[in-house]
């Protein structure tokens, strides 16, 4: 068994605390001495100032677009943008789950047959590969939620954005 010093901080004062923890542990080990490093770092880490959500500013809805695309925008009074990056992320995320399951369906009845050659495999193939494609177009919507709801912030409102209306999509730059 092996032991790590670390050096952490309580009230103010630095005191040593020794942790023992085995081989098996490295991972928890770094992530301690991470967490160490940072907070001698950044004594602020170690006292939290409560931070307040409710403001409108582009870190808060970024935040709210991270939990959940789609409310960053909502947050941001882009009611209609909101709405349809919710739905949007609804229907790439459910096809892709409905996907993955019928595609696990094809390879069961592939191995059920036991032919290499089979058609079947060709189609889950073609089915994982579509649900990947959906999955990857969630992703990117994601983080486009979120860099968006930072960008168009009553604070920020500069750079490029896209603006949806009931009547209208608008790619927009501002500066």
């Amino acid at each position: 068994m092996g032991e790590l010093f670390i050096l952490t901080i309580s009230d103010m004062k630095s005191r040593f605390t020794v942790s023992p923890l085995g081989r098996r542990n490295t991972f928890i080990k770094l992530i301690m001495v991470a967490v160490t490093a940072l907070s001698l770092l950044s004594p602020s880490l170690a006292y939290e100032e409560p931070v307040d959500f409710s403001s409108l500013t582009p870190a808060n809805a970024a935040i709210r677009s991270l939990l959940v695309p789609g409310w960053g925008q909502l947050f941001n009074g882009e009611k209609a943008k909101g709405y349809i990056i919710i739905a949007a992320e609804g229907v790439l995320l459910t096809g892709s789950l409905i996907l993955y399951r019928v595609a696990e369906n094809t390879y069961e009845k592939y191995e059920e047959t036991g032919d290499p050659d089979s058609e079947l495999y060709d189609r889950y193939s073609r089915e994982i590969t579509a649900t990947n494609v959906l999955l990857i177009g969630a992703g990117i919507l994601w983080g486009y939620a979120v860099i968006d709801a930072y960008l168009n912030s009553p604070r920020v409102r500069r750079g490029v954005s896209l603006r949806v209306t009931e009547k209208e999509l608008k790619l927009v730059y501002r500066f």
